[in-house]
């Protein structure tokens, strides 16, 4: 079968998913409906019963995007879109525009093993996401099944925001922060001044291990960089000088009473953005993969009521 956009998804057993499933256009339009709504607070309380106070399940029109309930906010939709892109590296990145299959498995979601090619590569990949008592943990795993070997840089990135959470949202910068130079870094002195007013308004930060450029230290003090103008604050990529020292990335509550994490047990970068979906990204390390190969890396989404000094704690302990 042709390798193209429409059907660049195919199960194990060589069903096209995207001959099987609708095409949808984006994984951030229509925001969740009365009944789904309904729907996911009933499965909160009853999971909320039995010691599981988060609830995932799938957006009734699109099936790459996975929403989450937490007990203590039972009115916000914290929504994953996974995958959101396969990135081989040197520029080759592909945004999953197709469902992907999310399948109901308990109170789990799963992928099953998946072969997906572009530019010149080959894996077969599945997924897994299980809600837990203090989050939900992600599971990636990836066979190289092509003849080339995958670079460093290979990584699938799933974005993880609050468009329909108002309670987490950050305008600002004042509630994202992350780890750099042994201590938490707010984005607040690092969002550029007019990129606050326009559109998509990305930030990067890899971490320690990946930091090998030249214009990136471990021990750099955050650069100043010029403000954007209007015509470059739309789509411009922030790439900051600084090297983040873990995978952890996490937002904090407007009540600052509750926080949520994103971390890897290995991550290439921490991905930030402003303006549209409010989202972070901690992008898995799945690279170098020779041809043959596989890698599997554990992920969780921290839901957690109390400091970001304590969520730090669980996550070394944890991952």
């Amino acid at each position: 079968m042709p390798m193209n956009r429409r059907n660049f998804l195919k199960t194990a057993a060589g069903i096209s998913i995207a001959t099987a499933i609708p095409t949808i256009a984006t994984a951030a339009t229509d925001p969740p409906s009365r009944k789904s709504k309904r729907l996911a607070r009933e499965q909160l309380k009853q999971q909320a019963r039995t010691g599981y106070p988060l609830n995932i399940y799938l957006h009734e029109k699109d099936l790459n995007r996975v929403m989450v309930q937490w007990a203590p906010w039972p009115t916000d939709y914290f929504t994953l879109w996974a995958p959101e892109a396969f990135m081989f590296g040197d520029g080759k990145n592909f945004v999953i525009k197709e469902p992907v299959n999310w399948k109901s498995d308990g109170p789990d979601l799963r992928i099953e093993p998946a072969d997906v090619s572009y530019g010149g590569f080959s894996i077969r990949w599945q997924a897994r996401l299980a809600p837990q008592t203090d989050g939900v943990n992600f599971q990636i795993s990836v066979t190289n099944t092509g003849q080339n070997p995958l670079r460093p840089q290979f990584s699938i990135n799933s974005c993880f925001n609050f468009i329909y959470a108002p309670d987490f949202m950050d305008s600002t910068g004042d509630f994202t922060f992350f780890r750099t130079r042994g201590r938490w870094q707010s984005m607040t002195s690092l969002r550029r001044p007019h990129a606050k007013i326009y559109g998509h308004d990305p930030y990067n930060f890899p971490v320690k291990g990946y930091c090998e450029n030249k214009n990136v230290a471990a021990d750099a003090e955050p650069p100043v960089l010029p403000a954007l103008s209007e015509a470059e604050g739309s789509e411009a990529e922030g790439v900051r000088r600084i090297c983040a020292d873990s995978s952890l990335v996490v937002r904090v509550g407007r009540t600052r009473q509750y926080c949520i994490g994103y971390a890897w047990d290995k991550a290439v970068r921490l991905d930030i953005n402003f303006n549209r979906l409010h989202c972070i990204h901690s992008v898995p390390a799945l690279g170098p993969l020779a041809p043959g190969k596989s890698v599997t890396r554990n992920g969780k989404f921290y839901f957690h009521k109390g400091s970001k000094d304590d969520l730090l704690k669980m996550v070394n302990a944890g991952i």
